[in-house]
């Protein structure tokens, strides 16, 4: 399925609209992230995980790839599953060195 690319404002709306929760059981790598079922429609979360894969970049981490979008302070990724298997978008601060 295609999915239509978000406007600037769907993206906002997405991620100002659902409950971001905190990773806790991995507090040395701290990340939130929202679950599919609990978002208010799955066709906006597919068409943001889309957005994320269609827009974003490739970057390593440890020993996996994942694609990573950049938006505010926030990096947003998934694991990379095909959309129908993909449960959860992840979100952390954006690294900002400081010297």
């Amino acid at each position: 399925m295609d999915y239509e690319d978000m406007t600037e404002h769907e993206i906002e709306l997405f991620i100002l609209s659902h409950n971001w929760k905190f990773a806790k059981t991995m507090p040395t790598i701290p990340h939130w992230y929202v679950v599919r079922e609990q978002c208010r429609n799955d066709l906006e979360f597919c068409r943001f995980v889309m957005h994320i894969r269609k827009y974003g970049e490739v970057r390593p981490w440890h020993k996996y790839r994942h694609t990573y979008l950049d938006i505010g302070e926030y990096s947003y990724w998934t694991m990379g599953s095909p959309i129908d298997e993909t449960i959860i978008i992840n979100r952390a601060y954006l690294y900002k060195p400081t010297f």
